[in-house]
């Protein structure tokens, strides 16, 4: 997988309370993926690595669950006269990676590991969002966090049948804002495309008012763009396990 190409219908299960931010010796805490980031960002180690768990996803005949595992490592130049932190907390300046990132695939009676390289120039974390209605494609978003840039947000799509992820390179234009909006038929699924700001206007960092949606076509990757959202859209699977920090530690 690449960095940009590796509302659910269903019963989420009450896991516990969602924490805030991450402990160090704590195991298994339950949390939102920008709430672990921004815990992150306070850290001011010269390294610090946190494990992360995504949500699991049980596909709707019930055969098969995916999630995703990997390692962000934020490092801090310890000779830096600027390691220290903002008005909000946040120590820079820092360097951030993916050190490693895994879908895992569980059947009845296997297990499937789909690991990617590291990626050095950010932070990237993944959520299964959806299955189609037939279980075999499955919806990632994927928030990608990078090294002194702006925020990024893309989808991908895995055909499950193969193990592969759908190469969709039209897909809304590399604009640094893609967001899984639904299941339109089984095999088409709707995203939604944003860029930074207003167009003519310098980058906010923030995604625009502006939005346009596509179609994605998962059996060849062509895409299509739509006049507006479609009203018949759907998700589908349960999560049976929600995001979480599995393992969080520093080094000096």
């Amino acid at each position: 997988m690449s960095i940009k190409r590796f509302a659910t219908v269903g019963t989420v299960l009450a896991l516990g309370a969602i924490a805030s931010s991450f402990s160090l010796s704590a195991i298994a805490q339950v949390m939102r993926p920008q709430s672990m980031l921004n815990a992150l960002g306070r850290q001011c180690s010269q390294v610090t690595e946190v494990t992360y768990h995504s949500q699991r996803l049980l596909a709707p005949d019930g055969k098969q669950q995916v999630h995703v595992e990997g390692v962000l490592r934020k490092t801090v130049n310890p000779t830096s006269q600027l390691r220290q932190s903002d008005t909000e907390g946040f120590c820079y300046p820092d360097v951030r990676e993916t050190v490693t990132r895994e879908m895992v695939i569980q059947n009845a009676d296997s297990t499937k590991v789909l690991s990617d390289r590291p990626y050095e120039e950010g932070y990237v974390i993944y959520q299964p969002r959806s299955f189609s209605s037939d279980s075999r494609f499955l919806a990632v978003d994927l928030q990608v966090t990078y090294t002194g840039g702006a925020p990024g947000h893309y989808v991908l799509f895995m055909d499950l049948e193969n193990d592969q992820v759908i190469q969709t390179p039209d897909i809304c234009d590399n604009l640094a804002f893609e967001s899984y909006v639904g299941f339109a038929s089984k095999t088409e699924a709707v995203v939604l495309c944003q860029d930074y700001g207003d167009p003519g206007e310098p980058s906010s960092g923030e995604p625009s008012s502006i939005e346009r949606f596509e179609t994605v076509n998962l059996l060849n990757g062509s895409v299509r763009q739509l006049e507006g959202r479609p009203d018949d859209l759907a998700g589908y699977g349960s999560i049976t396990r929600e995001f979480e920090v599995t393992k969080a530690q520093a080094f000096e």
